[in-house]
């Protein structure tokens, strides 16, 4: 089993009227502080990004059972929101959704089978909920909310859209890091 994530950046509380930057060079800024993250987690893929949206996956290339995959995406997460939120001066919020479950298939596609893809159940589901989260919130599905080790951080979720399992969200704003002190998950 896996741990699927989307991201996005979101600007919902930058001016409309600002020139600060658009969204492809949102998207390339993203990409580069999470990749810098990513470094530190050897057990977290990124899949693709789509339209400034992430997709990842721990446990692509190893099951181990062992790992609390949900804390573990969530420890990335938490670091790699507050270097957004540090970089962008705080005009970002970084929204997402966990899911948990399985199996994922791997498969080369395109023209010349050179592109690598990841497709899943859990992947479709974390990108399809991406539209119910509000900015600089988590949306966990009820896969993954069980494997949390402390509910405490999170509370059921109605989302303004029927869906098709129990959702949860995370009590707290993602990556403000106003203690400067992570919550124990």
């Amino acid at each position: 089993a896996v741990a699927a994530m989307c991201l996005k950046p979101s600007q919902e509380i930058v001016p409309q009227d600002s020139d600060l930057l658009d969204d492809c060079d949102i998207t390339q800024v993203c990409i580069s502080i999470v990749d810098k993250v990513l470094g530190s987690y050897q057990d977290i893929s990124r899949i693709r990004t789509f339209n400034g949206n992430f997709l990842f996956v721990t446990s692509l290339f190893n099951d181990d059972e062992k790992t609390d995959k949900v804390t573990y995406l969530l420890s990335f997460l938490e670091e790699a929101a507050a270097e957004i939120n540090k970089y962008m001066m705080f005009k970002m919020l970084v929204s997402c959704t966990i899911s948990y479950g399985g199996p994922i298939y791997a498969c080369i596609t395109g023209i010349s089978k050179t592109m690598f893809d990841v497709l899943g159940n859990e992947l479709t589901e974390c990108f399809d909920n991406l539209d119910i989260v509000p900015p600089g919130k988590i949306i966990f599905t009820s896969e993954a909310y069980d494997r949390m080790k402390d509910h405490s951080i999170s509370s059921q979720f109605i989302p303004p859209r029927q869906l098709k399992k129990k959702v949860y969200i995370m009590n707290n704003y993602l990556g403000m890091n106003f203690n400067s002190v992570s919550p124990e998950l």
